[in-house]
């Protein structure tokens, strides 16, 4: 009986981990993205938005080379890394999409992190060029499935190049700190020589100092000696 029991409540729990959609939990964010909208050659269109604990040029040189290692490079326009017909697996369903980013400083309190804006349509929607003004309706740009999920992902590659900054700070300074204890050290061994010397010139003073004094001692008795025989003194 027992045995039927825990059969009945291991099929239970199995089906209520299975009720979760595997697709979904595929796809969460593991890093928080929000819906906003950024200007783009005076058009606002609607984006994904995310913060990340990192300056601007940090998380730009993360990006870059996220995309460089999927084989893309992107053209700048107005602040903005321009992708064209690029193809991300969670994007879109792998489909060929643009991707303009902004990257900005968060505040002006919060220098060291950034704020990333990214606009991801279906290619050729969003010119490069300023366009006139109504020409453009941005609703109908509507941002492709898994827009933020991209920004989601990206934020492992900011921690890791925020990690190897901070690393190589601290290497630079350890090794600056052990240049530092280096020149002391060389500092000491020089005054330690002069030292030296100076000992040694200080003890040899001293006995020149003693020399020199029993030879006052002997020319102030010769000096005596010759003034008692001074001539006409009647000695």
């Amino acid at each position: 009986m027992k045995k039927q029991f825990s059969f009945v409540m291991a099929i239970l729990l199995a089906c209520t981990v299975y009720a979760q959609d595997p697709v979904d939990a595929a796809i969460t964010p593991a890093h928080p993205t929000r819906t906003g909208q950024v200007a783009f050659n005076g058009v606002e269109y609607p984006c994904s938005v995310t913060d990340y604990d990192a300056a601007t040029d940090v998380v730009q040189d993360a990006i870059k080379s996220y995309m460089q290692s999927l084989g893309y490079k992107p053209d700048s326009r107005k602040g903005f890394m321009v992708y064209r017909n690029v193809r991300l697996t969670n994007v879109n369903n792998g489909q060929p999409v643009d991707l303009l980013i902004l990257v900005e400083t968060k505040s002006r309190q919060e220098k060291d992190k950034s704020t990333v804006y990214s606009i991801t349509s279906e290619p050729g929607k969003i010119p490069d060029k300023k366009v006139d003004k109504g020409s453009i309706n941005p609703a109908a740009v509507a941002m492709v499935t898994g827009a933020g999920t991209l920004l989601a992902e990206l934020n492992e590659h900011v921690v890791a190049k925020e990690f190897n900054r901070l690393l190589s700070v601290q290497q630079d300074v350890v090794a600056k700190t052990e240049r530092k204890l280096k020149d002391l050290q060389n500092d000491y061994a020089s005054m330690k020589k002069k030292m030296d010397q100076l000992q040694k010139d200080m003890t040899q003073n001293q006995k020149d100092q003693e020399a020199t004094s029993k030879m006052i001692e002997e020319e102030k008795k010769k000096l005596a000696e010759m003034e008692v025989k001074k001539p006409g003194t009647g000695n």
